[in-house]
């Protein structure tokens, strides 16, 4: 039984065709998931069988990294995956040098083997449909399972909940404990002054967090929709993922949700009217450089910008906006800052 086993791992790390199986893409998307603040085995087995569980997924597919170096990647995306790699490794280990924990170290580690192992799905297009189908049909079916909470807030079905201790996120704060409908996900514990419903988060820590996975899920779903023949399933499920989307309430992910839709319409705009050439450089720039650094780096040079928001209480926020804009206190510094800080310097 054992040796039939180890015949089988062997296969499985060096048989090119099966190290692409639908099982391996399988324990990929679940560890990847697992990894991206979706807590699965933690709210359902408990912290203990979660961590077991993620270590022998992480030593399973820690065994096919050396897969890569049986095909032939493509050198951009190589160039590209060790580069962020690179920068990866350097924060982590200025974090763990300025004492503020080696927890990042680790999640570097992870990090490493799943970009290496993206590499080599990505090398040819069959794996990578597999992996875009696979994504696509987990999500979905954690979508629709946390939307049936919403007709129990209308009073159509009753599900009974109960409330569970948070996983991840700050500590000592039972107000932020969600309320678990088990197969169905969480739940907020509290519904806001002028709220009908409770935020849906998921099997995450927070509305927030499970807001970026619904991201991800959608972005499956559009993919997937451009390669199969049951377009308007897809298309039906991708409107399920916009309603759902609107009752998570995380001010964070409609945010980056108008960010990625004036992204678009600029794009399309000049690719419309022949403005300037597309690439991917050009893509990075609309969507990374400019939401993600170039427009906070112009916001920290407006004066009293964050007593604006805090005054006005923009989108019900309150105090919160503190910690949101709390880079705009480094003032001009933040243009040269380039290395973590340590918390006894605060």
């Amino acid at each position: 039984m054992l040796y039939s086993c180890l015949l089988r791992l062997k296969k499985g790390i060096f048989d090119p065709e099966y190290q692409l199986s639908w099982f391996f893409l399988f324990v990929f998307t679940i560890y990847a998931w697992s990894q991206s603040m979706m807590f699965i085995f933690e709210y359902h087995l408990g912290m203990q069988w979660a961590t077991i569980v993620n270590r022998i997924l992480l030593i399973y597919l820690s065994l096919h990294v050396v897969s890569i170096f049986f095909v032939k990647l493509p050198r951009i995306f190589v160039s590209t995956a060790f580069f962020y790699l690179g920068l990866l490794f350097l924060y982590a280990l200025l974090e763990f040098v300025l004492g503020n924990g080696s927890q990042l170290l680790k999640g570097v580690l992870k990090t490493s083997i799943v970009t290496l192992l993206m590499l080599r799905i990505i090398s040819t297009h069959k794996s990578l449909n597999r992996l875009i189908v696979l994504s696509s049909i987990f999500g979905f079916i954690a979508v629709l399972l946390n939307t049936i909470p919403l007709l129990d807030f209308l009073g159509f079905i009753k599900l009974h909940g109960s409330p569970i201790s948070r996983v991840g996120g700050e500590l000592l704060c039972p107000n932020l404990d969600p309320i678990s409908y088990g197969i169905f996900g969480l739940a907020e514990n509290h519904v806001d002054a002028g709220n009908l419903f409770p935020r849906l988060q998921g099997w995450s820590s927070e509305p927030q967090n499970w807001a970026y996975l619904v991201f991800y899920v959608f972005g499956s779903g559009v993919l997937l929709a451009k390669s199969t023949k049951y377009k308007n399933v897809i298309l039906s499920l991708l409107l399920v993922v916009c309603v759902h989307f609107f009752f998570i309430g995380s001010t964070a992910a409609y945010l980056s949700f108008m960010s990625l839709l004036a992204g678009i319409l600029l794009v399309v705009g000049l690719d419309r009217f022949n403005l300037v050439k597309l690439n991917h450089w050009f893509f990075l720039f609309i969507f990374i450089l400019l939401p993600g650094l170039i427009i906070p780096f112009c916001l920290n040079a407006i004066s009293l910008l964050e007593q604006f928001f805090l005054h006005f209480n923009l989108m019900g926020e309150g105090q919160n906006w503190i910690q949101k804009l709390s880079f705009l206190d480094y003032g001009s510094s933040l243009y040269f800052r380039s290395i973590p800080v340590s918390y006894d310097a605060f």
